[in-house]
């Protein structure tokens, strides 16, 4: 069963117990040929309600691990509660399940909270915290992903062009060894007519796990320059625009060494 009620008409808290999925759409079957895990988007209602609310600039809470063991075998879910909405200048998100033992294997609690508080007209600042932990202590020790993120957007730079800057920061519990479980980056977006440019940088250390989100790969830096530049002739019945740029993706390992380098131009679109 599931109860839903509205503590503010901007902020809902849902109880469910003994969850069951059966009318959930199946996932499309899909061929991997890639050395990176696919990404299969969340289906299930209970999860999707109010999902943004635990947004983060990178996947450190991907709810489809709820009810998955380590193995990717599915586990039942005995019940959970979850809170969502806005209470004055925060988006709240908060999230409790615990998975029963099947099969064989241990059941889990899982824990996530999510808080952004908002500020000017178009920014914020968040912090985030997963926790996944087994009711066997001894048998596995807690897994825990903590991070702060913020976004600074203005629409009235230089007068009415857009600009933007973003960024997070994340640690996780050293689950596959002691240090290097760091991942950050920043972003600068300037969309606009006619110049449109950005560059963002990503880290993500070797030893990165957070056990309650979707990861694709680790032990990388990440570089992404783009520039495009996209002129409109005067008084032509054809011509709208012209575009002209170029972008580059570019991974090396945490020691700057080349890994792979893609390389995008434009060199005229109409």
């Amino acid at each position: 069963g599931e109860v839903t009620y509205n503590l503010t008409p901007s902020l809902r808290a849902v109880a469910t117990i003994n969850t069951d999925f059966a009318e959930t759409e199946v996932d499309t079957r899909r061929v991997n040929l890639t050395r990176f895990p696919l990404f299969f988007p969340e289906k299930r209602g209970f999860f999707l309600d109010g999902a943004t609310f635990f947004d983060f600039h990178v996947p450190a809470f991907f709810s489809r691990r709820i009810g998955l063991d380590a193995n990717g075998q599915p586990q039942r879910i005995l019940g959970g509660t979850k809170l969502t909405g806005q209470a004055g200048a925060f988006d709240v998100g908060a999230l409790y399940v615990r998975t029963g033992e099947d099969e064989g294997a241990l059941g889990e609690d899982f824990m996530v909270a999510r808080v952004r508080r908002r500020i000017l007209r178009q920014s914020f600042i968040g912090a985030l915290y997963t926790g996944r932990s087994t009711r066997d202590q001894s048998a596995v020790a807690t897994r825990t992903t903590a991070g702060l993120d913020f976004r600074l957007a203005t629409s009235s730079f230089r007068g009415n062009k857009n600009l933007e800057a973003s960024g997070f920061f994340a640690v996780t519990t050293p689950s596959l060894g002691i240090g290097d479980n760091l991942s950050y980056g920043l972003r600068l977006n300037y969309p606009n007519d006619v110049w449109d440019g950005s560059f963002a940088f990503q880290e993500v250390q070797k030893n990165v796990s957070p056990d309650v989100g979707f990861l694709p790969r680790r032990y990388y830096r990440r570089y992404q320059p783009q520039l495009r530049w996209g002129p409109r002739p005067n008084d032509n019945r054809l011509i709208r625009r012209f575009a002209f740029g170029g972008d580059v993706d570019i991974y090396t390992d945490t020691r700057n060494r080349l890994v792979t380098r893609e390389v995008d131009l434009t060199g005229l679109a109409i």
